[in-house]
């Protein structure tokens, strides 16, 4: 069986007031569909969901890290495979990107 969950990441948006800035996301569901996880998150970035209540006046994109989560039971034992992969939404300034991709290598 294979899920998918949101496991890191941050929105990228516009302050109250003038500039702009990340915060990390609100939690979202599992999905046994890496393209519907994908469009739930699309959803609440457009709704000012994804932000996990910081009150953006506006949401532009999000750098989301995923795993995908492979399990397999053989002989009784439940064996977990976990692979991460890394997907941007919305849009992220290049130089913004390059810093949130340099915080998520170092997290």
């Amino acid at each position: 069986m294979i899920t998918y969950k949101v496991n890191g990441g941050f929105v990228f948006g516009n302050y109250w007031g003038g500039g702009q800035g990340c915060y990390g996301l609100s939690e979202v569901e599992r999905s046994n569909d890496i393209t519907e996880l994908l469009n739930t998150c699309e959803k609440m970035l457009s709704k000012g969901s994804l932000d996990g209540g910081q009150g953006f006046e506006s949401l532009e994109g999000a750098y989301i890290q995923v795993d995908k989560i492979e399990e397999l039971e053989l002989n009784d034992k439940v064996f977990t495979s976990v692979e991460t992969e890394n997907h941007i939404i919305g849009n992220i300034p290049d130089d913004m990107l390059d810093e949130l991709e340099e915080i998520m290598i170092t997290a």
